[in-house]
């Protein structure tokens, strides 16, 4: 059997429309807003120091087949939403990295609101994910890597996907999507950010679980590819067909080899998984 686990702030705009997220309030390094800056000099800074200080976390909710606009293509970072339209009923709880089925939430249940709203808190520190779930859509697990150190708000846009959706997207990639719990493997994505927060292009993706079946493509021109070999102005990449279990996911600036973070998650069958690698957040 086989299923889809979507690593991403929202697959299908990065498809369909290219934009996604929110934004955060402290800084590392240069601001967005300055083009000509070197968008991996962050990288070059000490790596960032995060405390348990508390961070208030608004999720904007929305499914992922609707349009989202983002301030990056206008200079800020694709982590500040312009617009959107609101998922209401989401209900999310924080979970740490080992509890995988969130078995013994970090944090109390927020529900999203008519706004598509909801807010949780948690250490700055934090390494868990955190559990999105409403009827008649995929359950979500997203892994947002390492908070910018000293941020005392952060206010990220999340997807959530229609089964049927994740089955279209999945024929699309000449892939079978059986949305059960028994699947033995998964699809993930990736979504790489530069130090301005903004979507990376050039990067190269390498996973560290992968078998003969694994078919890995980038986003090219809001379709997914099998043949590109880098991230393009969506900066989103991934595989089909990834064994469930352990995922460790590396990011390499294709152009000279440089590292630019990884992500760790744990690909689950029946539901859907999302992640960012942020060069900005380095540790």
């Amino acid at each position: 059997m086989r299923t889809w686990v979507f690593i991403a702030c929202a697959l299908a705009p990065c498809l369909l429309q290219g934009a996604c997220h929110s934004n955060d309030v402290a800084t590392t390094g240069s601001e967005p807003g300055d083009a000509a800056a070197d968008p991996w000099a962050c990288l070059d800074q000490p790596p960032q120091v995060t405390s348990s200080s508390p961070v208030a976390i608004t999720f904007k909710t929305f499914d992922a087949l609707d349009p989202i606009t983002t301030a990056g293509p206008t200079g800020g970072s694709d982590f500040t939403v312009v617009s959107f339209v609101p998922l209401p009923g989401i209900a999310i709880e924080g979970c740490t990295f080992s509890d995988t089925s969130c078995s013994m939430p970090a944090t109390p249940v927020g529900t999203s609101d008519d706004a598509g709203e909801a807010t949780l808190t948690v250490p700055d520190n934090f390494n868990g994910f955190f559990s999105l779930t409403r009827t008649n859509y995929l359950p979500l697990a997203h892994y947002p890597g390492p908070l910018l150190a000293d941020a005392s708000s952060f206010a990220p846009a999340v997807s959530m996907i229609e089964p049927q959706a994740a089955i279209s997207l999945a024929e699309a990639l000449g892939a079978t999507a059986e949305l059960d719990a028994g699947a033995s493997v998964a699809a993930v994505f990736v979504e790489m950010y530069d130090c301005f927060d903004r979507y990376a292009a050039g990067v190269s993706l390498a996973m560290s679980a992968t078998d003969s079946t694994t078919v890995p493509f980038y986003i090219a021109s809001g379709l997914p590819s099998r043949t590109a070999t880098q991230t393009d102005s969506s900066g989103t990449g991934g595989a089909v067909n990834v064994p469930v279990g352990p995922l460790t996911v590396t990011a390499t600036l294709a152009a000279t080899n440089r590292a630019l973070g990884s992500v760790e998650v744990v690909i689950r069958p029946g539901g859907a998984t999302s992640a960012w690698i942020r060069a900005r957040t380095h540790s």
